[in-house]
């Protein structure tokens, strides 16, 4: 990924993401692989949460679990920056 298309998240305070200590996160644009993916396993429509979760993940390359092991300041902070690119 080229640093022009990555997302950089920074934090006041350090968090723990994926069983490391980070201070900020990159996060690729998504692709419509990310979104098709997303789409195989959740209904977005029927389960929001899980389908977006699940493509958030994905775009900061991280494991599902370890998505949903963040807080939910940290989520909804990645979240407000990818959001824009989901249309």
């Amino acid at each position: 990924m080229s640093k022009s298309n990555a997302i950089v998240v920074s934090f006041e305070t350090p968090v723990m993401v994926a069983g490391k200590e980070v201070s900020q996160i990159s996060a690729r644009q998504p692709i419509m692989r990310d979104i098709k993916i997303a789409a195989e396993s959740y209904n977005a429509s029927e389960q929001p949460v899980a389908f977006e979760m699940l493509l958030v993940a994905n775009l900061l390359g991280i494991s599902e679990r370890e998505c949903e092991e963040l807080p939910p300041a940290v989520y909804n902070q990645i979240r407000a920056v990818v959001q824009p690119f989901l249309g």
